[in-house]
């Protein structure tokens, strides 16, 4: 079955079933040549992990300018949303909306903890009973390796802002 406008082919359906709109050559199940548009969920069934993806490793979208926070669920119950409402860079939210995670494009800033990092890595935390980092490993080589080749210390400690020890190189 074809269905055409003034020659032009606008939708098909093949003799084994694919369904093209936009084609005369549908290579799925449903081949749409255009954008298309869902106004309810899009659900995947089957005993498959549903994939989506591009031909040719173009890139892959997710979200727009109108795009609101992209849920990951359910396992993860996680929200992804843009940092600060703009486009220069994403955070991860627990379920209750508590950022955990932020990355700052713009800058190329990582924040475990902060939404504003302040480093190229910033870790903060404030349990209150827990330590910030825990850094553990087991290795034939150092467990921390620091390295500046710049001209500042290679560490600092501080306390409210306050250096209180560092090692110099």
């Amino acid at each position: 079955f074809t269905a055409s406008s003034s020659g032009v082919t606008q939708f098909v359906i093949k003799n084994n079933g694919q369904i093209g709109i936009g084609t005369g050559n549908p290579t799925a199940m449903l081949d749409v040549a255009g954008n298309a548009s869902v106004s309810g969920a899009l659900t995947f069934h089957g005993n498959s992990t549903g994939t989506i993806q591009t031909t040719d490793k173009q890139s892959l979208t997710l979200g727009g300018s109108t795009t609101g926070n992209i849920l990951v669920n359910p396992l993860v119950q996680a929200i992804i949303k843009p940092l600060t409402d703009s486009l220069s860079g994403f955070q991860i939210q627990n379920a209750a909306g508590n950022p955990f995670f932020s990355a700052d494009t713009t800058d190329s800033r990582i924040g475990i903890g902060t939404t504003a990092p302040g480093a190229t890595l910033d870790v903060a935390g404030s349990s209150g009973t827990l330590a910030v980092a825990n850094i553990s490993g087991n290795t034939s080589f150092a467990t921390l390796a620091l390295n500046n080749n710049g001209a500042g210390d290679l560490f600092t400690a501080s306390e409210a802002g306050v250096p209180v020890f560092t090692i110099s190189k």
